[in-house]
């Protein structure tokens, strides 16, 4: 945080960015009589204001799952991998078959740890926007989230020259959702691009990925215990954590036939509703 003091600056100075006020956590405004007397106060009070309103507007906030069971538990485990107040830059990767709920973790991950960061990006369906402009508009989308303005990158070299330059002393936040193929990796997040005590979540079907990329740090998730999957299929049916009884023996047969995806016990329950 910084304070500002107007009788440090000499008429005619200029209140910039150079006040750090974008480089800022926490803003503290100190008023004292007659405050507002001279356009320099003024002129302060309207950077910070406009300085928080721009922050809280670009932070979005996922929808993680109606019925988030179980999650609570993955969350705690990957911020235990990712060491959020620690230094250097880390990558991790979350790995599980389709519907296994990468996704949702990595959601209600970002709404608990992304007021930590200067800049956020998350990326979903990288599998499959990635062909849908390609790699170069994923690039160009990563740098206007970071920096809020449009540049124009020829290739994908030139991409990953201007992340570099642009994003080396950032601490950022990026999670790259559904990565199917290494160079997605490659061009998007390499180790070492961004600044001090940035975090780089992905989530893959393909912990072979994540290994060739040099990711370290791999979280499995695995299908959910009995007595989840009840709780998540009845949530989703019945609106309770457990079935009527005339309706157990039903429940049993859907939780079997999910095999423990907490997608297909979502989806199997939902329809029953």
């Amino acid at each position: 945080s910084y304070t500002f003091i107007d009788g440090e600056l000499t008429r005619g100075d200029e209140i910039s960015p150079a006040l750090a006020i974008e480089e800022s956590r926490i803003s503290l405004i100190v008023f004292f009589e007659n405050y507002a007397s001279s356009r320099y106060e003024a002129t302060f009070i309207n950077n910070i204001v406009d300085g928080i309103l721009s922050q809280v507007l670009r932070r979005t906030y996922w929808n993680v799952a109606k019925h988030p069971v179980g999650i609570q538990s993955h969350v705690q485990d990957v911020k235990k991998l990712l060491d959020v107040d620690g230094n250097g830059r880390r990558m991790i990767g979350i790995w599980g078959t389709s519907g296994i709920g990468k996704t949702t973790i990595a959601k209600a991950i970002w709404n608990a740890i992304a007021h930590e960061f200067e800049g956020t990006c998350f990326f979903e369906n990288v599998r499959e926007n990635s062909p849908h402009g390609g790699l170069i508009q994923l690039q160009k989308t990563l740098l206007d989230k970071y920096l809020g303005k449009k540049l124009k990158i020829q290739s994908v070299d030139e991409g990953i020259g201007v992340i570099k330059e642009q994003l080396r002393h950032k601490k950022i936040l990026l999670i790259l959702d559904d990565v199917n193929q290494l160079d997605q990796l490659d061009n998007l997040a390499g180790v070492g691009w961004f600044g001090e005590g940035s975090r780089v979540i992905i989530t893959t079907q393909d912990s072979g990925l994540l290994k060739c990329h040099g990711i370290e740090l791999i979280y499995g998730v695995h299908k959910v215990f009995d007595y989840q999957a009840l709780e998540l299929f009845s949530s989703n049916a019945f609106g309770t954590n457990e079935p009527p009884n005339d309706y157990l023996e039903l429940a049993q047969r859907a939780i079997a036939f999910a095999d423990g995806l907490p997608l297909a016990l979502a989806i199997l329950g939902s329809h029953l509703r």
